[in-house]
């Protein structure tokens, strides 16, 4: 794990990775989700066996909590960042950032290890949609719908 994280990180390049960046805006948010996915496509035997590892965790021991809130740090911070400038978020960067890493994780491994039966889609459209699904959630790009039965 700590290879991979370090593999992400010279991705990235953590080492002089700016916190200021905009995670509201498409092209940055997908470089993040895009490296996440080559991550997980290039190491998937490591990521599996973390993943059942962590599943087979007694369930009130916190090892999955400790460990989205350990890989999702470098988004916490972003998310941090556009919060101290005024940016309106929909929770705190503590819940935002592991909420995003456990999708991306689940979901990279539910597809990477589907083999045939997993979807046709390539990887290219997999961080589109899921880069477009964080960026604007349903609602889309237009923010919340009113109306008939929409609360």
């Amino acid at each position: 794990m700590a290879d991979l994280e370090s593999q992400a990180d010279e991705e990235i390049g953590a080492a002089g990775h700016p916190r200021d960046h905009d995670l509201t805006e498409r092209a940055q948010l997908r470089g993040h989700m895009a490296v996440a996915w080559n991550m997980l496509r290039a190491n998937l035997p490591v990521v599996a066996a973390r993943m059942q590892a962590l599943i087979a965790e007694r369930p009130a021991s916190g090892a999955t909590w400790a460990s989205l809130t350990a890989e999702s740090e470098v988004l916490r911070d972003h998310l941090e960042y556009l919060r101290d400038r005024g940016h309106p978020l929909p929770g705190d960067p503590a819940l935002l950032a592991p909420m995003m890493a456990a999708m991306l994780s689940m979901f990279g491994y539910a597809v990477l290890t589907a083999g045939e039966r997993g979807p046709a889609a390539g990887d290219d459209e997999i961080v589109d949609a899921l880069t477009g699904l964080l960026l604007h959630g349903l609602a889309g790009p237009g923010g919340e719908r009113t109306g008939p039965g929409r609360g």
